[in-house]
């Protein structure tokens, strides 16, 4: 009986993974699950009992998963776990306009190495070519790399 009740209870934690997710309440009802199987066999001592036992905890441990997915998807916890659209509000930068190549602007925020560069009234994301550069510093834009701009103290 005291085998059973072990089982049961590792089939339960295997259910609540599903909703505290982590991987530890699966290691737990599988030790639980694997251990009563052990005191199924102290208490009984017959191999047909604890092979049917353990078929009988395997078929539950399949329909105690199938229960916890059905719930997961019937619950208004579903996209707790899994996107269901595209999320909206963000916007990667977009590659930045090479004519800005060679353009001069001045630095609004200390670059160590990145910060913000004011170019035109426009400011930009922008990384020092190495060096520290205080806010107020003149640049000149090198290169481009992606959505930054890489700068240099102008000289």
């Amino acid at each position: 009986m005291i085998g059973i009740m072990l089982g049961v209870l590792g089939l339960g934690c295997l259910y609540l993974e599903f909703f505290v997710p982590g991987g530890i309440l699966f290691f737990l009802g599988i030790v639980i699950a694997l251990g009563s199987g052990f005191v199924v066999f102290w208490e009984t001592s017959s191999y047909l009992y604890t092979t049917l036992y353990f078929l009988g905890l395997f078929l539950g441990a399949i329909g105690t998963c199938y229960l916890a997915i059905r719930h997961v998807k019937k619950s208004g916890r579903r996209n707790a776990f899994f996107l269901q659209e595209d999320q909206k509000g963000f916007v990667a930068a977009k590659k930045i306009d090479e004519e800005l190549l060679g353009k001069l602007g001045v630095v609004i925020t200390e670059l160590k190495p990145a910060g913000h560069v004011r170019i035109e009234d426009r400011v930009y994301q922008a990384v020092s070519q190495g060096e520290f550069l205080p806010k107020d510093t003149y640049v000149e834009v090198i290169s481009l790399q992606g959505a930054h701009l890489i700068v240099q103290k102008k000289k």
